[in-house]
């Protein structure tokens, strides 16, 4: 093997300081949660309570909004956490104005102007 060769890094959906949601998770009740990006995870580190499964480029990131649920060693269960690893993979950036928490049938609806109602006399 040539050591001379140098390998270009894949490149990764998330970065530093993005929220994202989870879209796909070894524990099913953290799908649909945001996170925060941190920073990237290099493995090697132990993370809070838990275990994490790593499948290429992977974050640390912090919950918003309640916590994730940890796996244990045996891929159980485990704790609630508020920071967390997720694989790049599985986590979509959100980039637009709304954080991206709007859902398809919102989106579909279109705000319609509505009049003022007119003021109601008071009797006394």
């Amino acid at each position: 093997m040539n050591d001379n060769i140098k390998t270009t890094p894949k490149p990764t959906r998330c970065k530093p300081g993005d929220r994202a949601r989870v879209i796909a998770a070894y524990i099913p009740q953290n799908v649909g949660r945001i996170v925060m990006v941190i920073r990237p995870y290099d493995g090697k580190e132990h993370i809070g309570p838990g275990s994490w499964r790593c499948d290429g480029p992977a974050w640390v990131a912090a919950s918003l909004g309640g916590g994730v649920t940890a796996m244990e060693g045996d891929d159980s269960v485990g704790p609630t956490v508020f920071v967390a690893v997720f694989n790049d993979a599985n986590l979509q950036p959100l980039h637009d104005d709304d954080g991206g928490i709007e859902d398809a049938a919102t989106r579909n609806n279109k705000l319609k102007r509505v009049r003022k109602a007119p003021r109601l006399a008071v009797q006394s």
